[in-house]
């Protein structure tokens, strides 16, 4: 019979006393030894022995996905939930990077020679903080970043650097391709002694990384998201909108993690151990107990680098916004140090990008016309999705009064059927509720425009393409409007499945002018479909303890 999403949801609802057993189980077998890397979606046949495949020679892509869509390989669920900073040949890219992959190796790039999906623990703080915010990122250096410890997101472009280096000896010059999150790791390396700098390798060889021809920033926020607000103060309930599947990914994988802690379990990595007593808290009866904010701030400090850097947070039912930036348990140290040097048409870094000759340099591009998805047909019908709203974006929080408002704890993602919120009057904890504030032609879903645009208007190093759906209404003025239409959904999630976008990403890194491929082909429809499903098709099926 096929999993169904409800018996997959069914299996997490068993209570602490049954699947912790079966978490506990799994931690004291071996642990499991990543399978080689598996080809890319899209691999076309191996050619027969003896063919010789013939082509110009292409300068390697890098491609860093966003947040939460490194996914565990097949069978390594449970090392990654239980560890943190896995290694990177136990990930693999999430299935919504399959299109993009498909349209680049029909480009001719091939996996482990010209192509590398830098994929990375999401979970880990984005770069160390080096206590100066001054648009360098100064602890990010080569040795640190290629030495094979994984206690930074950083570290895994390294690593992903160092491979590329390795399969093309006196490599100059790499692409780096970014979706979301992965762009403010691509940012964080240019920004750093470690850009072209040398180092050596595992056998003592003095190696050089390359710098960077094309960097194509794809729906970066610069600026951070609102969407590291709630789970950041222990609130998961943007996982039951569904509209973002990396968000119920997060939230899943850290609800399991917190429950195995509060059992007495450690989970280990290369930063910190976390342990049951150092996420005890005083409960507002004034007991103690596991707190799951003080967790998912261990488990997850990548959402603080992602936190917003802008004015998002109305504090008292106020109408004023304020930022974080002086809160040190808030505020994205990464983000502010990025941003230091620069300002309005002005980026110092954007400089640094491109070669000597002038070829190359930095695209901004992102959606600021998407409209929502309605259903599958508009993946498949030309147009179709142009008859939707425009997509509502979240640009603002407001907090609310003592006792008011809504919270999703953590643990009833695992221990609830149909998670449901419950007042923040009845938190075990001390807690302040929030009411999210969502614009039309304001964002992509995902992050605020003003993320995604940050200082780059009128920076003559920076190139912006902006995405919309059909063409622009007339009421549509100023920065927002797009130059790049498309008749197929541009949201955040699903922006590399635009036809139209690959199209772009794949004629800049070739200078070629490629056919617009709007097709799919079964596999990869059923594939879509799943992955907009939500996360039983992201997570294996096996691993997770079953309902009896």
């Amino acid at each position: 019979m096929k999993t169904t999403l409800k018996n997959w949801k069914a299996g997490l609802a068993l209570g602490a006393a049954g699947w912790i057993v079966t978490l506990t189980a799994a931690l004291s077998a071996p642990p499991n030894q990543p399978p080689p890397p598996r080809p890319p979606f899209g691999q076309p046949p191996a050619l027969p022995q003896g063919t010789v495949q013939i082509g110009p020679q292409k300068v390697p892509v890098i491609f860093i996905p966003g947040y939460a869509a490194s996914t565990p390989r097949p069978g390594s669920i449970l090392q990654f939930v239980l560890h943190r900073g896995v290694p990177p040949q136990a990930m693999q890219l999430s299935i919504s990077y399959d299109l993009l992959v498909r349209s680049l190796n029909k480009a001719g790039y091939r996996e482990g020679k010209s192509f590398f999906g830098a994929v990375y623990d999401w979970r880990m703080a984005a770069a160390p903080n080096d206590g100066t915010f001054d648009g360098t990122l100064n602890d990010v250096t080569a040795p640190k970043i290629t030495h094979g410890r994984y206690a930074y997101a950083i570290d895994y472009l390294g690593f992903w650097l160092d491979q590329a280096v390795q399969a093309n000896p006196g490599l100059k010059y790499v692409d780096v391709v970014t979706h979301s999150t992965g762009g403010i790791l691509a940012r964080a390396y240019v920004q750093s002694p470690a850009y072209g700098a040398q180092y050596k390798d595992a056998r003592g060889i003095t190696r050089t990384l390359p710098k960077i021809r094309y960097l194509i920033l794809g729906a970066c926020p610069n600026e951070g998201t609102d969407h590291s607000w709630r789970p950041w103060n222990g609130d998961f309930q943007d996982v039951l909108t569904r509209f973002i599947p990396t968000t119920e990914i997060e939230g899943r994988f850290a609800a399991l993690a917190f429950a195995y802690v509060s059992a007495g379990g450690t989970i280990r990595g290369p930063d910190h151990d976390i342990t049951k007593d150092g996420i005890m808290g005083v409960t507002v009866t004034s007991g103690t107990a596991p707190n799951a904010t003080t967790f998912f701030r261990q488990y997850v400090p990548m959402r603080q680098s992602l936190m917003p850097t802008y004015d998002f947070l109305a504090i008292n039912n106020g109408i004023t916004l304020t930022n974080v930036n002086d809160d040190a348990t808030l505020r994205s140290d990464v983000l502010l140090d990025l941003n230091a040097a620069s300002s309005q048409g002005n980026n110092p870094w954007a400089t640094t990008v491109g070669t000597t000759s002038g070829t190359g340099g930095v695209i901004a591009t992102y959606a600021t016309g998407a409209r929502e998805k309605t259903s599958f047909d508009d993946f498949i019908v030309p147009g179709q999705v142009n008859k939707n709203a425009f997509i509502a974006t979240v640009t603002s929080i407001t907090e609310l009064g003592p006792g008011e408002g809504v919270y999703l704890p953590l643990i009833y993602l695992i221990t609830q059927l149909d998670p449901a919120t419950i007042p923040v009057a009845d938190s075990e904890f001390p807690r302040t509720g929030d009411e999210e504030n969502k614009e039309t032609l304001a964002g992509d879903g995902n992050a605020p425009f003003v993320s995604y645009l940050s200082t780059f208007a009128g920076d003559p190093h920076i190139t912006l393409a902006q995405w919309g759906n059909g063409d622009v209404p007339s009421d549509v003025t100023g920065d927002v409007v797009w130059t790049y239409f498309t008749d197929y959904p541009v949201y955040h999630d699903v922006f590399f499945y635009n036809p139209g976008v690959r199209k772009f990403v794949v004629d800049t890194l070739t200078g070629t002018t490629s056919k617009l491929d709007p097709s799919l082909l079964p596999q990869e429809r059923r594939r879509l479909q799943d992955y907009l499903n939500g996360v039983e098709a992201l997570l294996p099926k096996n691993a997770l303890p079953k309902a009896n």
